[in-house]
């Protein structure tokens, strides 16, 4: 009798004011929906992400027409720095694209994590057979063997990487990670590693983590000098900035934060499931990522400027050199989510809960973008060779003329 009587009274017992609050919006949240949905689906954000990331692709064909005629410079005029703020977007977009396909459970991680899988080891694979088969092969016949071509190769891109010493362009990388990411943090199992042995799970989601960490130190190392990284291991390097994949985790914990404490103020993870699938929630996710834009691209700029300061009075760089400074940390990602803050009224335009019936478009957008990217490299690379030729027939046409 007792014990019961404890019972009860442990029941009753007052809440903190901090609990009252939870309580308070808990009981908000599971009321009535609200009528506002953004106009902009998950789709819409794909198609936007595909779109920059086409037509960032131009700049790596501006920087060689750039290499071969310098005067190409002037004529391209903002172009080049325009081209590079698409290349950021398009990471932002695509991520927040799989993210609604998540939240609204129209795809399954494990369908994401193949797809991305897949894609990744394909621009693995074809640059590796690019490279062995094609530029090796076809240099090593001009120099006179493999070794030659390999040293003649290496200060080519590294001539073209801008002195960086890497080149990281596979953004696939870089979608496999943060959806494995959200998957360790966020999956609950229903056969192998159930109830506690959850816990395995949450802790083999920082393996995305050290990855991201190890390719951004290897990007560091590499931009000093201190190492020479092989050509193969660019298709394998993150692509998004540091502070890019902060604000991903940062949406990530979000989501499981709002379903603890969902759990703690007395709901199932089945309303929790349903509870996603409201526009209250995606209102609320959309406001969160745009706050979370805008303030990792003001703590990326702090951070470069901090650091830049740092390296400057630890190496005694006198403030004549800092513009080339402030450009050897942004080489490392550092500063460049600054970009952010241009993805974050999108944002406030989007709503995960958005759907479309027709899923064939789904399918055939990520043809239509690796085609649009294939024309545009083909495009580019022979009016890049037709710009060659005729600089190669000026000089023969000077070096014969009187």
């Amino acid at each position: 009798m007792s014990k019961k009587k404890t019972a009860d009274t442990a029941e009753q017992a007052p809440l903190s004011r901090r609990q009252k609050r939870r309580r308070k919006r808990y009981e908000k949240n599971i009321g009535p929906d609200i009528r506002y949905r953004g106009p902009l689906s998950y789709r819409s954000l794909k198609i936007l992400a595909w779109v920059c990331l086409a037509l960032s692709q131009v700049l790596v064909l501006m920087n060689l027409n750039i290499k071969i005629d310098p005067s190409c410079e002037s004529l391209y005029g903002s172009w080049p720095r325009i081209l590079s703020l698409l290349f950021r977007l398009a990471l932002p977009f695509f991520l927040v694209g799989n993210f609604a396909l998540i939240l609204d459970k129209r795809e399954s991680y494990a369908r994401q994590l193949l797809r991305y899988g897949l894609l990744s080891a394909a621009v693995l694979v074809v640059c590796l057979l690019v490279y062995n088969r094609y530029i090796l092969g076809v240099t090593a016949l001009f120099m006179g063997g493999r070794e030659a071509a390999r040293t003649a190769i290496g200060k080519a891109f590294s001539f073209v990487s801008g002195g960086r010493g890497f080149l990281s362009f596979n953004i696939f990388i870089d979608l496999f990670l943060c959806t494995l990411f959200m998957f360790l943090l966020n999956y609950r199992p229903k056969k192998i590693l159930k109830g506690k042995w959850t816990i395995v799970l949450r802790v083999l989601s920082i393996l995305p983590v050290a990855y991201e960490t190890a390719s951004i130190v290897l990007k560091i190392l590499s931009s000093l000098g201190e190492i020479t990284l092989p050509l193969w291991v660019f298709p394998l390097l993150t692509t998004k900035p540091p502070m890019t994949f902060f604000a991903f985790i940062a949406m990530a914990l979000f989501i499981k934060f709002r379903e603890r404490v969902f759990i703690k103020m007395g709901g199932t993870h089945e309303q929790y499931g349903d509870f996603l699938k409201t526009r209250r929630n995606s209102l609320h996710f959309s406001v969160f990522i745009a706050v979370t834009f805008v303030i990792a691209a003001i703590l990326d700029v702090i951070g470069m400027i901090f650091l830049a300061s740092a390296i400057s009075v630890l190496m005694g760089i006198p403030e004549s050199d800092y513009v080339d400074l402030f450009t050897k940390v942004q080489s490392w990602g550092i500063g460049d989510s600054v970009i952010l803050v241009a993805a974050a009224p999108v944002m406030l335009l989007f709503s995960y809960t958005r759907t479309h019936k027709n899923n064939l478009i789904d399918l055939a957008l990520p043809i239509v973008g690796i085609v649009f990217i294939v024309v545009i490299y083909v495009e580019g690379i022979y009016q890049s060779l037709t710009m060659l030729a005729a600089s190669a027939a000026n000089s023969v046409i000077e070096s014969i003329m009187p």
